[in-house]
């Protein structure tokens, strides 16, 4: 997502501001689309929960290294390059 804030001149309109959300900040934020869905799955530690998990984030196609793991289970966590 693009914002831009144009400003008045005296040498006509010009960009005041401008800023990018880029799609893996704005689905992957907390409150973003990956965190909503995954608010429906039960949690669960198990393999099935897991390749639930992964597969919705591969479908949002990040473009860093992620890590999918439970908030309050310090050694349950998969990573993915």
């Amino acid at each position: 997502m693009h914002w831009v804030e144009l400003r008045d001149t005296a040498h006509g309109p010009m960009v005041g501001d401008y800023r990018i959300v880029s799609p893996t900040d704005w689905n992957f934020h907390p409150r973003g689309a990956v965190a909503r869905t995954l608010e429906r799955f039960p949690a669960s530690a198990s393999l099935s929960g897991w390749k639930r998990a992964a597969v919705l984030a591969a479908a949002y196609d990040p473009c860093v290294a992620y890590q999918i793991g439970y908030a309050n289970k310090d050694d349950a966590r998969m990573d993915h390059a």
